[in-house]
């Protein structure tokens, strides 16, 4: 069906069928325009065409961009703020008409549908009026222009938001700051080379960092601190009595290797002592005190020669 309405369509560009209007917005002020000068008659609207660019409308002070071939239907328009494509269907060009707010009347709809037949001819399907603002690209996304573009009530596709979504997924918004505040805000950009919008971000980013280190340093701190404390604790009581049977199972095992030493220092002294005549008249405590001073100044870092000379002399 949608191919059939396509070939008619271009029949009748071929052969300059007037389009019919019956009961529609165009055939009513197509009927009061012909009834009032019977001698006017209007061609076929031309088939939609687009170039490459664009053109630049400034109105109340925001540029608008539209495609080159859109016409302006009432550039002699003073005053107002609300700017209007007038569409048809596909096929059909699309017009520009200025309003005296965002906010279309009967009487205005009335002269668009008007300027749009004089300008370019009778559209294959009914016109629409539809604000500019509802494409992105109409118009430069900054702050000042979404807020002056609010101020006069332009409906914007964010629908009651200040945001507006780019190609990466960001958002544009408005921001209202004083005048004392804005001040500051100018000064830290300037301060470290960025821009008012660049300076914003900065700003937020790092007070939202802050922000969060403030609430995971407290709500999740008492969380962490009220789950974890106990088990800590438990831990910490496990970890000494653990450490506390380990010291007791290293002394006694010390003390046995100990034990044993002295055992066997006291008999290699006996043995010693039957073994050498000499010593029959020395007392094994004698003996074994001689061998635990040289012992001693070993453990000083002398050698076993070192300590037998430094006792030999008497100094020890």
């Amino acid at each position: 069906m949608e191919l059939i309405k396509k070939i008619k369509s271009r029949l009748d560009d071929l052969l300059g069928t007037i389009p019919e209007h019956k009961g529609d917005a165009v055939g009513s002020v197509l009927a009061h325009l012909l009834e009032s000068d019977p001698g006017l008659s209007f061609a076929r609207a031309a088939r939609a065409s687009e170039r490459p660019g664009f053109t630049r409308i400034v109105r109340a002070g925001i540029a608008y961009y539209a495609k080159p071939e859109y016409k302006v239907l009432n550039p002699f328009k003073e005053g107002g703020n609300g700017v209007y494509f007038v569409k048809g269907c596909n096929d059909d060009p699309t017009g520009i008409f200025f309003t005296d707010a965002y906010n279309v009347d009967n009487m205005e709809y009335s002269d668009a549908i008007a300027a749009y037949l004089f300008a370019y001819g009778i559209p294959r399907d009914d016109l629409v009026m539809v604000p500019v603002t509802f494409w992105p690209k109409t118009y430069e996304r900054t702050p000042e222009n979404i807020t002056a573009l609010r101020s006069v009530g332009a409906p914007l596709r964010t629908r009651g938001s200040d945001m507006a979504a780019g190609k990466d997924r960001s958002k544009v918004m408005s921001l209202r700051l004083p005048d004392k505040t804005y001040r500051r805000l100018h000064a830290y950009g300037v301060s470290r080379g960025l821009s008012d919008s660049a300076a914003t971000r900065e700003l937020i980013t790092a007070g939202l960092a802050s922000d969060g280190l403030s609430l995971y340093s407290t709500e999740l701190g008492t969380y962490l601190r009220g789950v974890m404390q106990p088990l800590l604790e438990q831990l910490d009581h496990t970890l000494g009595e653990r450490n506390a049977e380990q010291e007791d199972r290293i002394a006694r095992v010390v003390h046995r290797a100990t034990r044993a030493s002295i055992v066997a220092a006291i008999a290699a002294v006996e043995i010693e002592k039957g073994t050498f005549e000499g010593l029959g008249g020395v007392s094994a405590s004698d003996i074994y005190a001689a061998y635990d001073k040289q012992a001693g100044l070993m453990q000083r870092g002398m050698t076993l020669s070192e300590a037998r000379e430094r006792l030999s002399d008497g100094k020890s």
